[in-house]
């Protein structure tokens, strides 16, 4: 996973939990915020940004060169993911079926997240700021013993017998009913943190499945360049440390030999004081 891909992850972390602490003043204050809206929007945007970075660092490995813009694919349905893959990541899927199948298991024909952020992220970026749904419901607060507390909510109750039953009754502790302002998308019919947080799990669930994959290739391509003992392998070049002299070079033995026979052959003239001598 390269620089862009970890500084983005952990942008879109930080702008997903600012969501959430302007989604707690919303309900606190019984309003919506001019701010909670584009920070919805920056968090999608992120999100969805973070899935075509993965998908350009895995063409730039493995894909073929092309001057076309890469994407992840979206393909809505199962028999046009090849189609769907090949125009947007050319290549990969025939240089490298591991990480092509970890992407068709992320697609919006099999992951209903995946389409939540396609229609919210086209939503956003081409008409307006995502309107959402304000609605009112209940929230239920169990007393635990021992002082805890623990809290329901949407949740309806029954006994054996398919009788409606409340809270308090199914758990057999004293409740509090409390009333809560919630704020949904329209598409999904989910709150807005809890849309986003869904969301956030399947993009973290892709870039760590498709890094698997990679680094499984990775280390299967280092299996298989690493030698075996019976083949040749590259010894320490130069004399051993123990023998070796900066400037000294030993000659062939034979050279050696002709080479001493010869100056027996052509001795210098010997010196003369005299002609006696």
């Amino acid at each position: 996973m390269n620089d862009d891909i970890r500084d983005l992850r952990v942008d879109t972390r930080e702008q997903l939990a600012l969501v959430n602490s302007i989604y707690k003043r919303c309900q606190e204050t019984g309003q919506e915020t001019q701010r909670l809206r584009p920070r919805t929007k920056n968090v999608i945007e992120n999100q969805r940004s973070l899935l075509d970075y993965l998908a350009v660092s895995v063409h730039a490995q493995f894909g073929k060169s092309t001057k076309a813009k890469i994407y992840y694919p979206f393909a809505m349905a199962a028999e046009r993911f090849e189609q769907d893959i090949d125009s947007r990541m050319p290549g990969v899927r025939k240089a490298q079926p591991t990480i092509a199948n970890a992407i068709e298991r992320h697609q919006p024909f099999n992951q209903e997240w995946m389409g939540w952020l396609d229609g919210l992220r086209n939503e956003h970026s081409h008409r307006r700021l995502s309107k959402h749904m304000r609605t009112e419901d209940i929230r239920t607060d169990l007393h635990l013993p021992g002082g805890g507390t623990a809290s329901v909510q949407g949740i309806g109750f029954q006994d054996a017998a398919g009788n409606e039953m409340t809270a308090s009754q199914f758990f057999k502790v004293p409740t509090t009913d409390v009333p809560v302002t919630e704020w949904h998308f329209t598409d999904p019919d989910l709150a807005v943190p809890l849309a986003l947080g869904l969301i956030q799990a399947g993009v973290e669930e892709v870039l760590g499945e498709v890094a698997e994959a990679i680094s499984a290739i990775a280390s299967a391509m280092i299996v298989a360049m690493r030698p075996t003992s019976s083949q040749p392998h590259v010894t320490a070049t130069g004399p051993p440390r123990s023998k070796a002299t900066k400037y000294d070079v030993k000659h062939p033995a034979r050279i050696e030999m002709m080479v001493k026979l010869i100056a027996k052959l052509r001795n210098p003239p010997i010196a003369r004081k005299s002609s006696c001598a």
